[in-house]
C-alpha cells in the first residue's frame, strides 16, 4: 500500500471513529438532559483522536505514551476534585443523581466535565479499536448496549442519534468484513478507502428499506428470553419493600409508572387487587394531578401544606376554581344541590406498599 493510500485509509478510519464517539456521547448527554454543547462535542471527538494518533504514536517510547494518557486523564482529575470542592453540598455525584431524577437544575461546570470526559474516553476507545487495531464490531457492540439499556429503562433517546447509529452499524460491519477478508488473502480489487465510500450510500440504503417496514406497537418477543431479561432487572431493581418491574411501556395504557412523580417508566401486569370501590354508579377516581414538567418528570406547581389536626376538606379545595366558575356561570346560590349529585363511596385499600 502506497503512501498515499495509508494517508487516505487514515482519515477515512479517524472520519468513522469520530463519527462513532460522538453518535455515543450525544447518546449519553441525551440521556442526563442538560444544556450540553453538542458542537463542542463533536470538536472534541475528532480532535481528541487526532491528540492520540500523535501521542500515541509508534515512534514514541511506550512509557511517554502511558505518560500522556495519563496526563490528559490527570488534569481532568485536578478539573474534577476542584469543581467537586466548590459545588455545593454533596458534590457533584450527589447532583448527578439528583438531576438525573429531574429535582435539581442544570450546572455549567459539572456539565462541561461531563461532557469533556466521555469525549475523552471514547475517542480514546475509539483510537484502539478503529484506527489502531481496526476492530469495528467492539464499538458497536458498545453503541447497541448503550441504547438497548436507555429503551429497557426508560431513559431519553436521541432518535436521529439513534437512526445515525444504525447507519454506522451497518457500515462498520461491512468493514469489518472487508478487514478479515484482507487479512485471509491479499486484496488487490479495492482500497479501504475507495470500499468505505462505496458502502456508504449502501449502508443508507439499508436503513432507508428498514424504515420502510411495517411497525407494531410492541416490540419484538421473545418470551422465554423477556422473562428472562424481567427477572434479571427486577432483581436488581428491588430495594427494600419497593416492587418495580422492567417491561414494554406504552403512554397510552398508563400514567405514572412505578416511580412517584415520573410519567412513563416501567410497567408489568399484575392481578393483585389494590383497590376495593363501593358505589351506587360509575366513577372517575383520580389519584394525583401534576402540572410542571421537569424533562423528566412531574411536579406540582403548589404544594400546600395544612396542620394533621385542622379539619381541610381537600376534595372541595382541590375543585374550588371549578365551584367559583359554575357559581358564577349560574348566578344560583343553592347550586350544590342542584347541580352536583350527593352519593356515599366506600374505599378499602390493599396491599399498600410505603
Amino acid at each position: 500500500m502506497g503512501n498515499k493510500q495509508k494517508i487516505l485509509s487514515s482519515l477515512v478510519n479517524l472520519a468513522l471513529a469520530g463519527a462513532m464517539s460522538f453518535n455515543l456521547v450525544n447518546a449519553l448527554l441525551t440521556s442526563f438532559q442538560g444544556r450540553y454543547d453538542y458542537a463542542l462535542a463533536l470538536f472534541l471527538s475528532f480532535f481528541l483522536l487526532i491528540l492520540y494518533s500523535f501521542l500515541l504514536s509508534r515512534r514514541i517510547p511506550f512509557k511517554l505514551r502511558v505518560l500522556a494518557v495519563f496526563s490528559v486523564f490527570f488534569l481532568q482529575l485536578v478539573y474534577f476534585i476542584v469543581v467537586n470542592i466548590t459545588g455545593g453540598k454533596g458534590g457533584f455525584l450527589r447532583w448527578l443523581l439528583n438531576h438525573f431524577a429531574g429535582r435539581v437544575a442544570s450546572n455549567f461546570w459539572y456539565e462541561y466535565f461531563i461532557l469533556v470526559f466521555l469525549c475523552t474516553v471514547f475517542s480514546l476507545f475509539m483510537y484502539l479499536t478503529v484506527m489502531r487495531r481496526e476492530h469495528f464490531l467492539l464499538p458497536v457492540a458498545a453503541g447497541a448496549l448503550i441504547y438497548s439499556v436507555q429503551w429497557m429503562a426508560g431513559f431519553f433517546v436521541s432518535y436521529m442519534g439513534f437512526y445515525a447509529f444504525i447507519v454506522l452499524a451497518v457500515l462498520f460491519h461491512l468493514r469489518q468484513v472487508y478487514t478479515n477478508n484482507s487479512r485471509r488473502e491479499p486484496n488487490n480489487y479495492i482500497s479501504q478507502y475507495a470500499f468505505t465510500l462505496w458502502v456508504l450510500p449502501l449502508s443508507v440504503l439499508v436503513f432507508l428499506l428498514a424504515l420502510r417496514l411495517p411497525s407494531k406497537e410492541h416490540p419484538i418477543q421473545w418470551k422465554w428470553l423477556d422473562d428472562k431479561l424481567i427477572d434479571l432487572f427486577n432483581t436488581f431493581n428491588r430495594s427494600g419493600y419497593e416492587y418495580r418491574t422492567i417491561e414494554h411501556f406504552s403512554l397510552k395504557a398508563i400514567g405514572f409508572g412505578s416511580e412517584d412523580g415520573r410519567l412513563g417508566g416501567s410497567v408489568r401486569e399484575d392481578p393483585t387487587p389494590v383497590l376495593n370501590v363501593k358505589a351506587p354508579r360509575v366513577f372517575y377516581l383520580r389519584g394525583a394531578v401534576r402540572d410542571i414538567y421537569t424533562g423528566y418528570s412531574w411536579e406540582k406547581s403548589k404544594v400546600s401544606v395544612s396542620d394533621v389536626m385542622e379539619n381541610v376538606n381537600t376534595l372541595k379545595s382541590d375543585l374550588e376554581e371549578s365551584i367559583k366558575a359554575i357559581k358564577l356561570l349560574t348566578n344560583e346560590e343553592h347550586y350544590v344541590e342542584k347541580y352536583f349529585s350527593r352519593d356515599e363511596l366506600v374505599l378499602t385499600f390493599r396491599y399498600l406498599k410505603t
